[in-house]
């Protein structure tokens, strides 16, 4: 019996596949291929600092061969993706990125047919939350995902991952790459499809099965517009008092500096007046909301923590580089390598000597002196990874939500060079510079902060607009009076 469902299954799913061969998925011979992957290993030999710090230089240079043996005359560009981007992966480099060439990326976006719901990954389960197919009615939002044309979950996530990219041996940044980008995975990695199979357990703990339309890009936005509410513009720091729990919020959304309008808002002016707000309000509790930070300029993340640690500190204990100049930029439209002051250590290493991240630092005033709660998840990436870094290092708060996408260690960021590749025009992002945080060794070598408190969303409270983070730390603050 299970045979016989199963090649059901199978045969249903082989007739709604269609072709993965879109125009722009040229062929390529072994030999342009090759020279493809020569010029993506020279590029990651000779200037990516990071390149061996979570494998070894035996084990990339087996990886290489591998792929290289593999290559073979008449392989698309996606069936090189398909090589390439694994490898990536296992460097364990969140700001290394390999990509499929413009023209096949955007005919693959403006042409093709996606998997139609929005997916919440949720302690590695997948939920619906927003259904924007056709037939909305289908499968409800918060209902849980058990299978999509004949493939379990588990497997699909397994797959998919292996494709994302994140800092050392980090999952969770992998699984926030599925929230954003599930059906572009899908489409890349499975083919385009017609239809699509679910079988599904709802809210009430009812099993289904549902068979909804692929639908276009924008199919699927205009669907999503049925979800979408008014919401305020968001600046990239907020800061909202919440007098009941007697406690301040603070919201940075990104470590840059942004413009509202006509009007510029630097960075460090708007913390420093929003630290002088708190002061002045006398509250005892601080919320540091850090989630879906991507990042920024690295000082800024020192100017942030210079307020809540009442001692100097040294952001980094090493930024280095390979070298100054490189052969592979004409593979780029940048023809220069950007560097700051900096003095040779070797052939291949160069020591940056001046930066506010590399000198002693703060502490700033107005100092907080209550107590501090930061929220953090998956998403929080590069200088966001930094700041919980020295959060942690320093004990000065409490931390509530998900491992960070980035290292606790530091990683390689800094100048990000985009290159293309010769024959197949792949597009491949290469970091510069490796930055050692320093940090006191008290995390596992690969990992991200890990929180006080270990917390992901609720699906239900997700589908109620309830912050569940959130509301667990004012419980906690509540608990504490």
């Amino acid at each position: 019996m299970k045979l016989i469902v199963f090649s059901f299954i199978m045969l249903t799913t082989l007739s709604n596949c269609l072709s993965q061969d879109v125009r722009s998925n040229k062929v390529y011979s072994k030999v342009e291929l090759r020279e493809d992957l020569e010029v993506f290993r020279g590029i990651l030999e000779e200037l990516h600092s990071g390149l061996y710090w979570y494998r070894s230089r035996e084990e990339t240079n087996k990886h290489l061969e591998d792929i290289r043996s593999s290559l073979h005359d008449e392989t698309s560009e996606i069936e090189f993706y398909k090589r390439l981007a694994p490898f990536i992966n296992r460097i364990g480099c969140g700001h290394t990125v390999i990509g499929l060439s413009d023209s096949l990326d955007n005919e693959i976006t403006d042409e093709g047919k996606f998997f139609p719901l929005y997916l919440k990954f949720l302690d590695s389960q997948a939920y619906c939350l927003q259904n924007n197919s056709n037939d909305r009615q289908a499968i409800q939002p918060g209902s849980k995902i058990l299978t999509i044309n004949g493939h379990d979950m588990d497997s699909l996530i397994s797959r998919f991952t292996e494709f994302a990219v994140g800092d050392g041996y980090i999952q969770s940044v992998k699984l926030r790459a599925l929230d954003y980008d599930f059906e572009y995975y899908y489409r890349v990695i499975m083919g385009e499809f017609r239809k699509f199979t679910i079988e599904f357990v709802d809210v009430l703990g009812n099993k289904g099965t549902a068979e909804l339309d692929a639908l276009s890009k924008s199919e699927i936005q205009e669907n999503a517009k049925r979800y979408v509410q008014s919401k305020p513009v968001q600046e990239n720091i907020q800061l909202t008092f919440l007098p009941q729990s007697n406690s301040a919020l603070l919201r940075i959304k990104i470590f840059f500096d942004w413009n509202a309008g006509k009007q510029k808002f630097k960075f460090e002016k708007v913390i420093s007046q929003c630290f002088q707000k708190i002061d002045s309000s006398g509250v005892n509790n601080l919320i540091v909301d850090v989630r879906n930070n991507p990042g920024g300029r690295d000082n800024y993340g020192l100017e942030l923590f210079s307020y809540l640690f009442n001692k100097s500190i040294i952001e980094f204990k090493r930024i280095e580089f390979k070298t100054k100049e490189s052969k592979f930029l004409d593979y780029s439209e940048r023809k220069k390598l950007y560097f700051n002051k900096h003095k040779k250590i070797n052939d291949s290493t160069f020591i940056e000597t001046k930066g506010k991240t590399l000198q002693s630092y703060g502490p700033s005033s107005p100092q907080f002196g209550g107590n501090v709660f930061l929220l953090m998840n998956g998403n929080c990436f590069s200088t966001c990874a930094d700041f919980t870094a020295l959060v942690k290092s320093y004990d000065i708060a409490t931390i509530i939500g998900e491992e960070p996408g980035g290292g606790y260690y530091g990683n390689t960021s800094g100048s990000v060079i985009p290159f293309t590749l010769p024959n197949t025009k792949m597009r491949l992002w290469v970091p510069t510079n490796r930055y050692t945080t320093n940090v006191s060794p008290i995390v596992e070598f690969g990992r991200g902060t890990p929180p006080d408190y270990p917390l992901t969303p609720l699906i239900e409270d997700l589908a109620k607009g309830v912050d569940t983070e959130l509301e667990f730390t004012l419980r906690l603050i509540h608990k504490d009076k």
